[in-house]
């Protein structure tokens, strides 16, 4: 059955293998481009706009083997690529001008678990003693020990 704009959907999308409207509409492209310049990580943009990151993997890829289908989302990957960038930019001017006022940490929390490879604390765990030395430590030690360094990363 045909919409009268001679879509075989009835919901004005492309139909995608079988009729199915695709989940990563132009509109839906767009909201997640907007979402992910405003500092969200693509995971929660893609969940807010009603798709996932998985969706957004694949339609990666069919597009990278350069699946016809795919084809109209080639501005989508560049798009967000700056939309990224742009959202971390807003946060790091955020933390600039709140800094004198002294609310700069909600920016920085969010900069450190977004980018942690530019932004995460680097701290540093002091280990003592020689390697041979946890060979003698019972099984709760282990634990114990564990569970501190754990702590710290």
């Amino acid at each position: 059955m045909s919409d009268s704009d001679g879509n075989s959907n009835g919901h004005g999308l492309p139909p995608v293998r079988g009729g199915r409207p695709r989940l990563l509409s132009p509109e839906v492209c767009a909201r997640i481009v907007a979402m992910v310049a405003q500092g969200n990580h693509l995971r929660v943009a893609a969940k807010a706009c009603g798709t996932s990151l998985s969706t957004i993997q694949r339609w990666r890829q069919r597009s990278r083997r350069g699946d016809p289908e795919a084809a109209d989302l080639g501005e989508f990957w560049g798009d967000l690529k700056r939309a990224s960038a742009l959202g971390e930019a807003a946060l790091l001017s955020q933390i600039e001008v709140t800094a004198a006022a002294g609310t700069w940490q909600a920016a920085a929390w969010i900069l450190e678990r977004r980018w942690p490879a530019r932004w995460a604390r680097r701290d540093a765990i002091e280990v003592r003693g020689a390697a041979k030395d946890l060979e003698g430590l019972s099984d709760e030690d282990l634990k114990k020990l564990h569970q501190r360094t754990r702590r710290h990363h």
